[in-house]
């Protein structure tokens, strides 16, 4: 959330929607910064090896 907002220009705006679906929770980012380019947009959440070798960190 931090970067979603240093990227947004002033006057721009930044929702967070959150909803149940049984038990899973939801959760919905939007803003009216730059879109992420087309070359990572595919991997944007691949999981990558922590310290740990039990842990995943997504970025």
């Amino acid at each position: 959330m931090r970067h979603k907002l240093s990227i947004t220009d002033a006057g721009g705006t930044s929702t967070v929607r959150t909803a149940r679906e049984g038990d899973h929770l939801l959760v919905d980012f939007c803003d009216t910064g730059p879109r992420t380019p087309a070359e990572i947009r595919n991997r944007i959440f691949a999981p990558f090896p922590a310290t740990h070798a039990s842990r995943y960190v997504f970025h």
